[in-house]
């Protein structure tokens, strides 16, 4: 069975220490995030439990890389899901970040020195681990799935912090090519800024034999202590001669304060692929920003993507 595969994987992810900061994989970042219902790759396993297995089972394996200019960070990721060896589905993913974000004295350090305020850098190393789980129901159009997310960062100014959360979901396949997505995600709340509390619903579609895929996400963030902030995240992807992959989206962040458009090219043959996606900042954003790159290339963040199918 090839779910035997992970368990020397999951035992060496889980001897490393994990963190908050959110990770898109390649594809569905290039489609603004939408994956929910169908993801495009194993974004199931921290967007949509439910979603690591389908009427269409596989046995996948990524390795990722992105980089953030805005925190001078860096993000290294692997992930595996086999849906193929039986009803039960299993996913893990584990990322890794090196940063130093921009350092600013009114809000890192208050009691800093002016004389070497120049000389001090804000370091940050975070890791994230997940697991999921999902079992099918009705040849897999039923699946419901449960992810555990532990989380810790070690930071150099504000100090260390470990979390546990928690998600479930929902991927409910209408039809053969139609699917509907409910997740409740961070339903342990962590008081994390970058992992809020929400009830997300999406909803996906395959047109075409698979030359058509359609993703649209709404996202209900509860942490807010003012009001229920709303997002959105949309995006589709063209596949031509069955192996070249265009893609574009469009994602909002906290009531559409902050806006992205994003998009990918990826090739793609039965057993392999590979990606790479761009995702831009829209309109003003509350970004602090390197004073020694050009805003247009601050803005960017940067990802590539392989994986194997089996």
């Amino acid at each position: 069975m090839k779910t035997t595969w992970l368990i020397p994987l999951l035992l060496l992810c889980w001897m490393t220490p994990a963190s908050a900061e959110e990770w898109i994989p390649a594809k569905t970042l290039a489609v603004g995030g939408a994956g929910r219902a169908i993801p495009l790759d194993n974004a199931g396993i921290t967007l949509n439990p439910g979603a690591i297995t389908s009427p269409y089972p596989s046995y996948c394996v990524e390795t990722g890389f992105q980089r953030f200019d805005p925190t001078r960070s860096n993000v290294l990721q692997f992930s595996a899901r086999d849906s193929q060896s039986s009803m039960l589905a299993m996913g893990i993913s584990q990322t890794f970040e090196w940063s130093r974000p921009p350092f600013d004295p009114a809000l890192d350090m208050a009691w800093y020195n002016e004389d070497t305020a120049d000389d001090i850098e804000h370091s940050r190393e975070t890791a994230r681990f997940a697991v999921a789980l999902a079992y099918g129901f009705f040849l897999r159009r039923f699946n419901p799935g449960a992810a555990l997310r532990i989380y810790r960062v070690a930071d150099d100014l504000h100090g260390d912090e470990t979390k546990v959360s928690v998600d479930v979901g929902l991927s409910w396949w209408i039809s053969e090519n139609v699917a509907l997505g409910v997740t409740g995600g961070n339903l342990i709340p962590t008081k994390m800024e970058e992992e809020p509390t929400t009830l997300a619903v999406g909803f996906g579609t395959i047109l075409g034999g698979g030359l058509l895929w359609l993703g649209v996400d709404g996202v209900m963030d509860f942490t807010s202590t003012d009001k229920t902030l709303i997002d959105v995240n949309a995006g589709a992807q063209l596949t031509l001669l069955q192996q070249l992959n265009i893609r574009g989206g469009y994602s909002s962040d906290t009531m559409f304060q902050q806006q992205y458009a994003s998009w990918g090219l990826g090739w793609t043959t039965p057993n392999f692929s590979a990606s790479y996606s761009m995702r831009i900042e829209l309109g003003d954003m509350e970004r602090r920003i390197n004073p020694d790159k050009p805003l247009g290339a601050n803005r960017l963040l940067h990802a590539w993507m392989i994986s194997g199918n089996f």
